[in-house]
């Protein structure tokens, strides 16, 4: 096929040969070029781009082509071709070995937890193995190994002012978000060591089947007599090649110099706890912890549910929440309604996500409102119709933000009837323990109601049958908790 290739390169100048550094590649280059030459096609070779031959090899290809688009000749594609190999270095680590179609695949060379640094593309074994880190840690890692200049290293040396352009190639099955995390981490470290990266090319440019894994390829911009701005306009030059990137991997204008728009002001309210608690205080406290315990101990049966009617991710969302809640309990301002409702929405802002998160931010925001519109008008304390005023607000702005009512199989169907109940009992404690034992009664016929919102409306009916819907499970939960420690207390009216 090499030969059959060349031919068509007659009435070309010439052919240049860009042979990665494996026994087979040259070999068979080798022996399409002496086909070649024997036919009177002008032929120019260099067999060792690297020590093997892995995605620094496209850049190098990018040069030549962009020479040779430019009308360059073949002796002087192949100087700038040669320039490139000289500067450039690459580096490869992956967790899995590439399967071959037809071929027992290798599952136990690589093990759970452990990278393989320096591998080849064809599944060659690397250097050595590695326990798996997080990129910025694996990426100082790499570009220590390509700098290292002792005896069979080598590979380039770099230091403050020089320039670079770089490219990480995906070599087979790393998602674009792991793509993406590990140019970050390039970047980063790159910029650490004073190193100016000039072009940044990412992608699956030089890959190895369904390789789960990453290349970092360097080349070294030199600045004597033009040379490295003749790389950038090579590597910039225009193509149709499919797999380069559009843009050829310029970077936008730095910011240096430039004015930025300044952040809108407002200063961010911190909290502390009181140095004594009164009641309302050692109320609040209990709550929040007994709170925090029952929803951390649902978790399993939270999933559970949500792996039959959503995505599975309640369960781990609510922990999440409660683990924050009580890392942040001992900063609360107690003493406060308001300010302590206030303070778990920020809880709640960094540790749970998704819709659930949102909507909970929502409801403890209303309530802090009237909580702290209550604590200015009364003083002896909060009416049962002042509490349930407070709830149907914080419930009426849910429903306002997600669209769902009543019925509609979401956690407002544990909330309507709390709220609800709330204005039917006599006292503060009667009507608590009302409106719980309706939360509860809600959550458990969400089982026997069609989805018409959240992510269970996409769920088939017969799936749904039998199974609770999660959100209103947890926030009855989480409801029989608070009642449960206010009575503990005895401070309830």
């Amino acid at each position: 096929p090499g030969g059959e290739a060349q031919r068509k390169a007659e009435e070309s100048p010439g052919v240049l040969l860009i042979i990665k550094n494996y026994t087979g590649d040259r070999i068979n280059f080798r022996l399409a070029a002496e086909q070649a030459i024997a036919e009177g096609i002008p032929v120019e070779s260099k067999g060792i781009t690297g020590r093997r031959g892995i995605a620094g090899t496209a850049l190098v290809h990018k040069v030549a082509g962009g020479a040779a688009e430019a009308g360059a000749s073949l002796a002087e594609v192949k100087r700038e071709a040669q320039a490139a190999v000289d500067a450039v270095a690459s580096l490869g680590v992956s967790s899995s070995v590439c399967h071959i179609p037809g071929r027992e695949e290798d599952l136990g060379r690589i093990k759970e937890g452990e990278l393989e640094l320096g591998l080849g593309i064809h599944g060659e074994p690397g250097v050595e193995t590695i326990q798996a880190s997080d990129a910025d840690s694996l990426v100082k890692r790499m570009v220590s190994v390509i700098l290292d200049g002792s005896e069979g290293r080598g590979f380039m040396s770099l230091g403050q002012g020089d320039r670079v352009a770089l490219l990480v190639n995906n070599l087979g099955s790393a998602t674009p978000l792991e793509v993406s995390i590990f140019t970050r981490a390039a970047l980063n470290t790159l910029g650490e060591l004073g190193v100016q990266v000039e072009r940044v090319v990412s992608g699956p440019l030089v890959t190895s089947m369904d390789m789960s894994g990453l290349s970092l390829s360097l080349l070294k911009l030199d600045a004597g007599a033009g040379a490295g701005e003749r790389v950038l306009e090579r590597l910039d030059a225009d193509t149709n090649a499919p797999g380069w990137p559009r843009g050829g991997g310029q970077r936008p204008p730095s910011p240096k110099g430039k004015e930025l728009l300044p952040v809108p002001g407002g200063a961010e309210r911190t909290f502390a706890r009181p140095q004594t608690l009164t009641g309302k205080g050692t109320m609040l406290e209990g709550i929040l912890a007994g709170v925090s315990v029952a929803l951390e101990r649902s978790e399993a049966e939270l999933t559970n549910w949500d792996n039959k009617v959503g995505d599975g991710d309640c369960g781990v969302t609510f922990r999440r929440g409660a683990v924050g809640i009580r890392d942040d309990l001992p900063g609360y301002p107690l003493n406060s309604v308001a300010d302590t409702l206030e303070a778990l929405t920020n809880t709640i802002a960094k540790t749970m996500g998704g819709t659930s998160g949102a909507l909970y931010r929502i409801l403890l925001l209303s309530l802090s409102t009237s909580a702290r519109a209550i604590e200015e008008e009364e003083e002896e304390g909060a009416t049962t119709q002042a509490i349930a005023d407070a709830l149907r607000r914080g419930v009426e702005a849910i429903s306002a933000s997600g669209g769902a009512e009543e019925g509609d199989r979401t956690m407002l169907d544990a909330l309507f009837p709390l709220e609800k109940a709330a204005e039917e009992g006599v006292g503060v404690r009667e009507a608590l323990e009302r409106a719980v034992e309706a939360a509860e009664e809600g959550a458990d016929a969400t089982k026997n109601m069609k989805a018409r919102a959240g992510r269970s409306n996409y769920v088939p009916e017969e799936v749904l049958k039998s199974t609770p819907d999660p959100g209103a499970k947890a926030a009855a939960i989480w409801m029989r908790a608070a009642l449960t420690a206010m009575e503990a207390t005895s401070i309830a009216t």
